[in-house]
């Protein structure tokens, strides 16, 4: 066959893209009603919201309704000594005191009783109880379900990953990113969404669809998703503005000839706009045959008639009450089988047709199922798909044009705004405009601006990612996902600025390099005052984002601008207005939208930074979707961040001085305050203050000053590379799963040596990698090594068989073999005998770390595991943990050493 004849039948093969899921959790009685077991603020405000979410959100991805019924008392902490749910951020409110089970206070209860009330699963009066009216969705919700199409599932824990099954059902429909909103955000939300992160899902939280009974509570655990998980946070109006685009952008993108796609798919898109969702559908278009089997009847899907799913349809209807606070009437009791563990209603619709009986239910006087009003089933809505389809895209040209964004090409381009959609929601608010913002326009508050066409120096992106010395970072759970490196103006005393923020650890500041420097001036010229300090970071690609956040101003010069420049891919900052605590909703806040094309300068004013929030969001488009700006380097961008700093370290004499510590006067500097958890906690909620107010007082919060820097006392550890990609890269990944900071040292020479760890105290030295792994696992979870609220990773019970694996490799590398490396298919089976994520379980443990790094070899050079249907448990297994952001850290360090 032609090469090229084979190379087009390649091309013309379906991707296969990821899904989003939407998690709705525990809207029940006992949280959303007024006489409820732990009624929540302000229930109708986010319940009036969620049927136009459901029906929006199907378009595009899946929905999940989780419900929570109580089988037995469950942890708050887990085994290390983490909460697994917030409770110890503050009271509850006077009015959301514990109740009893008829609404009424509970005189009975032991005011100093061990266990919190929003432990609903932990205490001794819990909620959610089988067989009672707490435990069942209110009307509003069940109206709002479509069994046809949704998932609805049941749990006993915290979390809703903790249900059986539950991950791997969303890993089978290619499920990558998760939104999530819920009844409790201090508990379940934020249960489900540690637990989510820990399975490499990203995180979005649904900012007006969570409630809670404590203000602080609510606020402590979105701090701790935002700074832990890198979790995102979303509004109902712009997640429904987001599905409009995404919406359009596929038909338009079905629709368009421009795009070659196989005569089988393309068939499908004429046919029917809106295809079979979920693991059907590719596998259709893929014609994969005998994909792995899983032993939980729950995953299956069994392909269903339509005439079972017709009696399965009428067998499970669940009718909802016109009232939704009536109480008073016999309670709504579902069939068991509509919220089987972690299934999908469509998974087990043919078992419950086989002859599964329907439960007593509750007639509404309409006598219509919820189910019939599925999206797209009505002339309204198709009708709102035509109008989209045909919906021009609006473009913003900016009065000066940027300058080049790769060093191949200068010619300069308009700045593309998506499509905008014209579908109308159920209770939608007023859209706002998606039109991008540029030099000419007024943007946040007046006061900040974006500069294009910098006078910078030549090739400014490539000399300062080699003239910089990048760093790790990390936040109060591990390291970020992307390589720093502070500089500073160093005093003659060696005394320089210190930025504090919410990093658990500042890098280490060093003097300004050249070209940084030259862009320092440049900023300074236009800005119009000193700038002392930069903040560099290394994005890897369009993934990577920034939650959105307000600057913190302890130590930034008062009065001063905070100045931003970017190198490389253009990406997008994002502006909203703050909800202050005491307001609730979401009316009234404005979002604006600022292209960073390759070296433009964004100028964020003090007044903006008061009332705005600002970040990055990821860019989950497909590369044929992006302008050559956004693809530019590669899709790498250098971001500067350049402050006037007015607190000073004087690193000799271990002191602080100035703006944001006690002492304001160098010759009255203090102390300087390393790892002390109560000021560590002082400062950090200082810095939620500013986050959230609009009108934040800055003397009030920060006038008394701070004298705490690193939040944690680092302790580091170091590693001897052996120059042996597998055994290096082990070592690597156990540190950076466990959070452990580690530096390195290359191999002495290009002879094979081994491993060599030595602790942060000097104390231990351990040679070898399975040793090292071992050491690493038995670690007591109080080790200076071990990072609050980390998990250390455990295991071991298979490094033999693993150990023998590499041995094996290694030699079938030596003799220079053409064969079949003959062992996979044995661990394909042993995967599939295990039926786990991971091979001693759901949790990774060491031998997955020991045995990744052997699989990633030889699918690196021989491209037998990855997608492959001879071995699909073992393939399956493979991308699990490929997607784990340590693999991803840890093969992006290797990648730049090796370019180094």
């Amino acid at each position: 066959m032609n090469p090229l004849a084979l190379f087009s039948s390649f091309s013309n093969l379906p991707s296969i893209e990821t899904r989003k899921a939407l998690l709705i959790l525990d809207f029940q009685n006992d949280f959303v009603r007024p006489n409820g077991r732990l009624p929540v603020r302000k229930t109708l405000d986010f319940i009036d919201l969620i049927p136009g979410l459901v029906q929006s959100f199907r378009r595009t991805g899946e929905v999940v309704w989780v419900r929570t019924q109580y089988e037995g008392s469950r942890p708050v902490i887990d085994d290390y000594g983490s909460e697994i749910i917030i409770t110890s951020a503050g009271p509850l409110d006077t009015k959301n005191q514990k109740k009893g089970r008829h609404g009424r206070e509970d005189s009975s209860s032991d005011v100093n009783d061990a266990v919190d009330p929003e432990a609903f699963l932990s205490g001794p009066d819990p909620a959610c109880l089988p067989q009672t009216a707490g435990v069942q969705f209110p009307a509003p919700i069940l109206a709002a379900i479509d069994h046809e199409h949704d998932i609805v599932i049941e749990k006993s824990d915290y979390s809703a990953l903790q249900s059986p099954g539950m991950v791997l059902s969303l890993r089978s429909r290619f499920v990558t990113e998760l939104y999530i909103c819920g009844s409790l955000s201090n508990v379940s939300v934020y249960a489900t969404a540690l637990d989510a992160a820990q399975q490499g899902f990203a995180i979005t939280l649904i900012e007006d669809c969570m409630g809670y009974r404590s203000f602080a509570r609510h606020e402590e655990a979105v701090r701790r998703l935002a700074d832990i998980v890198g979790a995102n946070g979303i509004s109902v109006q712009e997640l429904l503005e987001e599905e409009d685009w995404e919406e359009t952008h596929k038909i338009a993108h079905a629709s368009s000839p421009a795009h070659p796609v196989a005569a089988q798919s393309e068939t499908l898109v004429q046919s029917n706009m809106t295809p079979p969702s979920g693991i059907e559908n590719v596998l259709g278009h893929l014609a994969v045959q005998n994909s792995p089997v899983t032993k939980r009847s729950s995953i299956a899907e069994p392909t269903a008639t339509p005439s079972s799913k017709t009696n399965v349809h009428a067998a499970d209807i669940i009718e909802a009450d016109d009232n939704p606070y009536d109480y008073d009437d016999e309670p709504i009791v579902l069939p068991p089988s509509k919220y089987s563990r972690a299934s999908t209603s469509r998974g087990m619709r043919e078992a419950r047709a086989s002859g599964m009986n329907p439960s007593r239910v509750r007639r509404t006087k309409s006598g219509k199922s919820p189910s019939s009003r599925r999206p797209g089933s009505s002339a309204a809505d198709s009708v709102t798909l035509g109008r989209a389809s045909t919906s021009p895209v609006h473009t913003t040209t900016p009065n000066k044009a940027p300058n080049a964004a790769s060093p191949e090409s200068s010619a300069p381009t308009s700045l593309p705004s998506p499509p905008i959609a014209e579908t109308t929601h159920a209770k939608k608010k007023k859209r706002i405009g998606k039109d991008y913002l540029g030099p000419e326009d007024s943007i946040a508050e007046g006061d900040s601006r974006i500069v294009y066409n910098l006078d910078l120096p030549t090739d400014a992106f490539g000399r300062i990612q080699k003239e910089v010395n990048w760093q790790k970072m990390y936040h109060l759970s591990g390291q970020v996902p992307r390589l720093v490196a502070v500089q500073g103006l160093i005093a003659r005393d060696k005394s320089f600025p210190i930025y504090r923020h919410p990093a658990d650890e500042s890098p280490l500041l060093e003097s300004f390099t050249q070209t940084v420097n030259a862009v320092r001036i440049c900023a300074e010229q236009i800005v119009g005052h000193p700038l002392n300090h930069a903040l560099i970071q290394m994005y890897r690609d369009g993934q990577d984002n920034i939650s959105e956040h307000s600057d913190k101003t302890l130590d930034i010069v008062r009065g001063s601008s905070i100045v931003n420049v970017s190198l490389g891919a253009q990406r997008v900052m994002t502006l909203r207005t703050k909800k202050s605590a005491s307001t609730d909703g979401e009316d009234g806040r404005q979002k604006q939208q600022v292209p960073m094309p390759h070296g433009s300068m964004f100028i964020l004013g003090p007044q903006s930074n008061t009332k705005w929030l600002h970040g990055i969001r990821p860019d989950k488009r497909p590369e044929s979707e992006k302008s050559r700006e956004e693809k530019a380097y590669n899709g790498e961008r250098i971001s500067l961040t350049f402050r006037n700093i007015g607190t000073f370290i004087n690193p000799g004499q271990g002191t602080i001085w100035g703006q944001g510590a006690v002492s304001e006067r160098a010759d009255a500097a203090r102390e300087v305050i390393h790892g002390d958890a109560s000021e560590a906690e002082r400062l950090i909620r200082a810095f939620g203050s500013e986050n959230r107010e609009t009108e934040f007082d800055w003397d009030a919060v920060y006038g008394q000053g701070f004298d705490v820097v690193n939040f944690v006392e680092p302790a580091v550890a170091q590693i001897a590379l052996s120059g042996d990609s597998i055994t290096d890269m082990r070592v690597r990944l156990c540190l950076t799963e466990n959070g452990m900071r580690y530096v390195v040292q290359p191999p002495e020479t290009m002879d094979i040596q081994q491993i060599v760890y030595t602790s942060p105290d000097g104390n231990t030295v351990i040679t070898g990698d399975i040793q090292i792994l071992v050491h690493l696992a038995s670690l007591n979870p109080s080790s200076e090594l071990t990072r609050p609220g980390v998990e250390v990773v455990r295991g071991g019970d298979h490094l033999i068989q693993i150990t023998q694996l590499g041995t094996a490799w290694h030699e079938y590398l030596l003799s220079g073999s053409k064969a079949e490396f003959g062992l996979l298919s044995s661990w394909n089976e042993r995967l599939r005998e295990a039926d786990q994520h991971y091979i001693s379980g759901s949790a990774l443990t060491i031998d997955d770390i020991a045995l990744w790094p052997i699989l990633h070899q030889i699918e690196t050079q021989k491209g037998v595991i990855s997608g492959s249907s001879r071995y699909p448990y073992l393939s399956t297994y493979y991308q699990r943990i490929e997607k784990r952001g340590c693999v991803r850290v840890v093969l992006n360090e290797m990648a730049h050493e090796r370019s180094h």
